[in-house]
């Protein structure tokens, strides 16, 4: 019973009270009645179907009613067991409690009167003791394993180990307390050489593997030879470990350098001599092992090609030339020896100047990339924005498809903002790297101010070819649309032609017109062939000009004198003529099938008069009407 963890037990005592027996043996009865009945109904029932004889059926409902005592027997003799268990667990409970209260220096415990069932009294011990043993077994096993933890760590550090004195032999948490800040102080220092050394290993055995370095003292043999269980981290081990790292690192990278530098000088022979690019890469292939290994296969690869570039130094020459076009064009070079680029000496000593002139000309590029970069990005933005002004006197460009117009707008401001920006950036940039690295940015006659100066040039003449563009095409459009609007005959209200869509109601106030002659019954509807309209080119006009004076254009063929170029309109006459006798005008396409139509004329005897002045109007046959 002394296992029974009463902890678990979840009782209530409000829940129990003096009438909780007799309720319990009342609701248990009923409860066993209505299920047992049932049962022994169907028990019954079976009996009948069988055909027990009375004295089988007295000896088997014995059987089952003592089976039901004898289990209840059973179920009452457990129960008290239990209770007797858990009086015994009470005061053993009790008498351990206060036991460790007394070992840890505190009052003893005593159980509640207001607590009545068992239960709740072992569980209220149980909890007791439960939480004074945690209290005891953690305070004794925190010293032990501090003191055990903090020894380790003070050796490992390369420390003297002082042990603690507590005022009792059980340490209050005070002093447990005092005693992990210590630990974690010294455990932090220990993980943090730790983790340096674990960081800093991998690189080490890669740079002694990549070196093929030999130690050269014992220090340097006990850094690479000793394993982590067996390394003692104290301050000085970790000065040294970051020495001799530092002193592989600056190893390391001198060695790349140089290999850098040897396939630097390799490619530069490969590109001279035109070596086949297939037999580049099966070397390179072949360049693999340490840094001492490459180096000495580079350094026998450049020596078999120097040989081969004294044999062809002529052919070196040229390609060195190319080269140095090349970075002309990245460096925007200007200003350079003629003689080197122009010499037909092929000597030793011409080469010489020429790889001179190629590694500084190099030199100077690498340290300007950036600016040479942002020149690329000024241009393009440069150019982006001329063509957009140009543009802009495109009358197509209103043929806006897919907001194109708008998208060349955003274009155009973007473009705006961000070359003045660029051109801040780009003199920034060059007063910073020749400051850092003494390079001036006009060692080679790159003028930064006129080469700005003449990119915005290009821009004003591009801006101002634009303006005068369309100031040209807006003057015109103007003059030509008030000369056109001034000569058409519907914009002259004294000079329009009868049976135009707005002389036809100034006919009835007209007193002259409408006296001499009556309207006709009905208007015919206005069509494509009403009131036609021509301006006459020039070669009309010379044409008008070759008829006599006392005729007109039609008038010339049919032999009517009395009409010219300035008969007034009042005096115009009817002309009967067939449409394949008429000159016909060159805005009209007739229709072939068409009926014979009658042509009516009318001159204007005004002293501007002009080709403008007439007009031509076909309409069907009618009685004959004079204007």
């Amino acid at each position: 019973m002394t296992n029974v963890d009463w902890i678990d037990f979840e009782q209530d005592d409000t829940s129990m009270n003096l009438s909780f027996p007799s309720v319990f043996a009342d609701y248990l009865s009923e409860e066993l009645s209505e299920n047992l009945k049932s049962k022994f109904n169907e028990i019954g029932e079976i009996w009948r179907f069988v055909g027990f004889p009375d004295s089988y059926r007295e000896q088997r409902t014995l059987e089952i009613s003592q089976q039901f005592i004898d289990l209840a027997d059973n179920l009452v003799a457990r129960n008290r067991d239990f209770r007797d268990e858990g009086l015994k667990y009470r005061e053993y409970k009790l008498k351990e409690v206060n036991k460790i209260l007394t070992d840890l220096s505190l009052p003893s415990f005593q159980l509640s009167d207001d607590v009545q069932t068992l239960i709740m009294q072992n569980k209220i011990l149980q909890k007791k003791y439960n939480e004074l043993l945690v209290v005891k077994n953690e305070r004794m096993f925190k010293l032990e394993s501090l003191e055990n933890k903090l020894k380790k760590i003070i050796h490992l550090l390369g420390e003297i180990y002082q042990p603690t004195k507590f005022a009792t032999d059980i340490p209050s948490e005070m002093e447990l307390k005092s005693l992990e800040l210590i630990l974690r102080d010294r455990e932090k220092i220990l993980s943090d050489r730790k983790m340096k050394y674990e960081s800093l290993r991998p690189s080490l055995i890669k740079f002694i593997n990549e070196l093929e370095y030999e130690p050269e003292n014992d220090d340097e043999k006990m850094l690479i030879i000793l394993k982590k269980e067996e390394i003692i981290f104290s301050q000085s081990y970790v000065n040294k470990l970051m020495t001799f790292l530092n002193k592989l690192s600056s190893s390391i990278e001198a060695s790349k350098t140089h290999i850098e530098k040897q396939l630097e000088i390799l490619q530069q022979l490969y590109n001279r001599l035109d070596i086949d690019h297939q037999e580049r890469d099966i070397f390179l292939m072949k360049l693999a092992g340490t840094l001492p290994r490459k180096q000495q296969i580079l350094d026998a690869e450049i020596t078999k090609y120097e040989i081969l570039k004294k044999n062809s130094i002529e052919k070196i020459i040229k390609n060195v030339r190319l080269e140095i076009k090349v970075l002309f064009e990245k460096c925007r070079v200007s200003r350079f020896d003629g003689y080197l680029m122009d010499s037909q000496e092929y000597t030793e000593e011409l080469l010489n100047e020429l790889e001179t002139e190629f590694n500084d000309l190099k030199i100077f590029y690498d340290k300007y990339r950036e600016v040479f970069e942002k020149f690329i990005e000024f241009e393009e933005s440069m150019e982006r924005l001329i063509e957009l002004e140009k543009k802009s006197t495109d009358p197509n460009r209103f043929n806006n498809r897919g907001g194109a117009l708008l998208q060349m707008e955003r274009d155009r401001k973007m473009c705006s903002k961000k070359l003045p920006k660029l051109e801040k950036e780009i003199r920034t940039l060059i007063t910073l790297i020749e400051t850092e690295k003494n390079i001036p940015f006009n060692t080679y006659g790159i003028d930064i101010d006129r080469y700005f100066e003449t990119n915005w040039e290009q821009l004003k003449d591009c801006k101002t070819i634009t303006n005068v563009a369309k100031n040209s095409k807006t003057t015109n459009t103007t003059n030509s649309a008030k000369k056109i609007t001034a000569d058409v005959l519907s914009n002259k209200k004294d000079k329009r032609i009868p049976f135009s869509p707005r002389s036809i109601n100034q006919l009835k106030l007209n007193k002259h017109d409408s006296n001499d002659q009556p309207l006709p019954a009905k208007i015919a509807k206005r069509n494509l062939y009403d009131d036609i309209f021509k301006h006459v080119d020039q070669a009309e006009i010379n044409f008008q000009l070759r008829v006599p004076s006392n005729s007109t254009m039609i008038d010339v063929e049919n032999n009517l004198p009395h009409m010219n170029l300035h008969t007034p309109l009042t005096k115009a006459a009817i002309t009967l003529r067939t449409r394949e006798h008429r000159r016909r005008s060159k805005s009209v396409d007739f229709v072939r099938n068409r009926a014979k139509n009658r042509i009516v004329l009318n001159c204007n005897n005004s002293n501007d008069y002009s080709s403008l002045s007439s007009n031509v109007r076909t309409m069907q046959k009618r009685p004959a009407f004079l204007p």
